[in-house]
Order: C-alpha cells, then structure tokens, then sequence
C-alpha cells in the first residue's frame, strides 16, 4: 500500500514537471518569434533570398526586392500624409545635394570658399526630382573619392534611397549600385517606418559636423574636442611616452614629409628637401611634428590626391603624438582652417580607431588610402 502511493507520487510530480517544461518551452518560443516581428524595435531576421549578393550589377527591381524582403513596405503618393510627409522631407534631399555637390566640387577642383545651392521650384515633387538627379550626377565623383569624403555622407546617401522607397517617390533606383554594400551594412539599423526613418535622417549622427560647429578651435579646444566628442574619444596615455613609439611618430613624420617633397617636384629645391631631412634626422618628436605641420600647412587647400592623402596622414599623426603624450602634439596654425574641418568630417573612418601599437595603426590607413 505504501509503495503504491509512492509510486502514485512519484508519476504526478514527472508529469508536473513535464507540463511545467512544456509551457516553458512554449512561451521561450513564443518570445523567440515575437523578437523577429517586422516592426518591433528588436534585432530582425530578414530573408533576403538571393539579391544579397552585392558582387553583381544592381537595377531598381532588385533593390525593390532587397527592400522588400528586408521588411520595408514601398509607399503610395496617393493619400495627404504621404504627401505631407515628402514635404517634410524634399527639404533635406536638396540640403544635402547641395552639400555634397559642393564638396565634390571642392575636392575636384572647385573653390574652397564656394557652395552649390540648387535652384528651387516650390514644388516638392519638383525639387525632390531635381535634388535625386544631382546626386545620382554626383554619385561617381562621390564614390571614388572614397576615403577623402565623410563616412556620413554614404551612410546619408543611403538612408535618403531607402526614403525616396518608403515614400514611393520615383526614381528611387537610380543609384543603387553606388548604395547597395552600405545598404547591406546598415539594414538593421534602418528604421522600417517612414516616421522614425526620417526622424533618423534629420538627426543622422556625425553629419555634417562642421555645420555645426561653430566655436572656433585652439589647442586647448581641440584637445578638449579629442578626449570627450562623441565619435571616437581618445586618451593621452594610450601609449607610452618611449623613445621607441616617439621614433615610430618621427619615422611617420619623414614619411609624410616625403609624400609631399616627391609630388611638388620642381616646386621645392632640392636642396630644401635635403635641408628638411637633415633637421627632420636630428629632431625630438616635438619639433619633427612643428617641421613637418609648419611644411604641410600652406599646401592645404590643394586638390591634388596626394594632398588629400597629407591631409588625413598629418591628423593621423596629430591623434598619434596626443595619445603618446606629446604636449605640443600639433602646429598650432593648422588648427583653425584645417585640421578643425579635418578633424570633423573624418573622424569617423576606421582607420582612426587605434591599434594596440603605432606600427600596426600606420599599416592600417596606409593600406586604406594606397
């Protein structure tokens, strides 16, 4: 009798104890599957089915489909909030035409001083279409100028196709093959309604940073700027003061100094070449940074690829010497012009998140810009 309401005992408790897991695993599944509802704000798994493939030609239908698949639902100008809602925006694709026609021009060639403004209608339609053409006209220059442009500026470009979808403005389309790898980088993070999409395209974070930015630096902003902005922020003791990473900030240095002494060719003497490399030989890491600032400097504005290149090595060797501890780390004259704008726009590129050494972290935006 006894071993019999035992045994009874025991059977209830296990299947207790199976109903319990049971539901357990019901609800565990029935939160997996809520997780990757279309329009929740958590992570998403989309099926893309074949046109992930970024390693061939893109068309408008692909990119729809792309679209599609990844949860965005193509819009209608039939209705007042569409409409209301590219009015909201037509504003934004002509700012940002104007924009980056403006520093494609800049970087081609184009005066520093001078901004592209598209001519408006009134018409949003209108202004959209104008705005769309004029960055697909721009869209090569844009690209191939690679790491010379703001990351932003891409990531923009591409939240800006995904809107003209969402919208159901034509065109859309046009310029996908210049888009497509960003796009396939920053799905996730897309907002899938137009709402909180064009809430994250006006508050796109780092672009147009020097729009911004209207305090003007000194040494003690931009190093204010360095320890606490909110892209990348960097500590003087990154690494150690040492004669070795001092000599790895010099070599660098006489790198940099020889990009520019080979490209202005007859424009330099050579015996002030020779000159520059003789105190360059003999220079602590604080005045090989002065020498090679105080030869960077009036070369600037140049348009040449070369003088992009100088341009994102001299900050990269401003980050470089402040990390090292270096207190006069930057020629103060470069401030202002040049390396503040510089600072802004570029921040952002991989290659300015540091390596555990110097060597390594110089391998890595010389084979980014080679």
């Amino acid at each position: 009798m006894t071993q019999k309401n035992k045994t009874t005992t025991t059977t209830t408790t296990t299947t207790n104890t199976t109903t319990t897991s049971s539901e357990k695993k019901k609800k565990k599944n029935k939160k997996k599957k809520k997780k990757t509802q279309l329009g929740s704000d958590d992570e998403h798994t989309y099926n893309y089915g074949n046109v992930i493939d970024t390693n061939k030609e893109w068309n408008e239908e692909i990119l729809g489909q792309y679209l599609k698949d990844a949860g965005f639902v193509r819009g209608s100008l039939d209705n007042t909030p569409a409409n209301n809602k590219v009015a909201e925006m037509t504003p934004i694709y002509v700012d940002f035409t104007n924009k980056v026609v403006s520093k494609a021009l800049h970087i081609s060639g184009g005066s520093k001083d001078a901004h592209y403004k598209l001519e408006q209608s009134g018409n949003d339609m209108i202004d959209y279409g104008k705005a769309f053409n004029l960055i697909g006209g721009y869209i090569d220059i844009f690209e191939s100028l690679g790491p010379y442009m703001p990351p932003s500026y891409t990531k923009m470009t591409c939240l800006l196709v995904v809107a003209a979808y969402v919208l159901g403005l034509p065109g859309y389309g046009s310029f996908v093959n210049n888009v497509k790898h960003t796009l396939v980088e920053m799905n996730k993070e897309i907002p899938r309604g137009i709402h909180d999409l064009s809430i994250k395209i006006r508050y796109n974070r780092f672009y147009g940073l020097p729009d911004q930015q209207k305090l003007v630096w000194d040494k003690s902003k931009l190093t204010q700027y360095l320890l606490t902005n909110s892209i990348r922020k960097y500590s003087t003791t990154k690494y150690p003061p040492t004669k070795d990473n001092f000599n790895h900030i010099i070599k660098i240095c006489k790198w940099v100094m020889n990009l520019i002494t080979k490209n202005l060719g007859s424009v330099m003497k050579q015996g002030r070449a020779l000159e520059l490399q003789r105190q360059l030989d003999r220079a602590t890491v604080e005045e090989a940074l002065q020498i090679v600032g105080r030869m960077a400097f009036p070369l600037w504005k140049a348009r040449d690829k070369w003088a992009l290149d100088m341009r994102l090595y001299l900050l990269f060797i401003t980050l470089l010497a402040f990390q090292s501890g270096v207190i006069n780390y930057i020629h103060t004259p470069l401030i202002i012009d040049s390396l503040q704008p510089e600072t802004l726009n570029s921040l952002e590129h991989p290659f300015y998140d540091f390596d555990v050494d110097i060597p390594s972290s110089f391998m890595r935006i010389h084979n980014s810009l080679e």
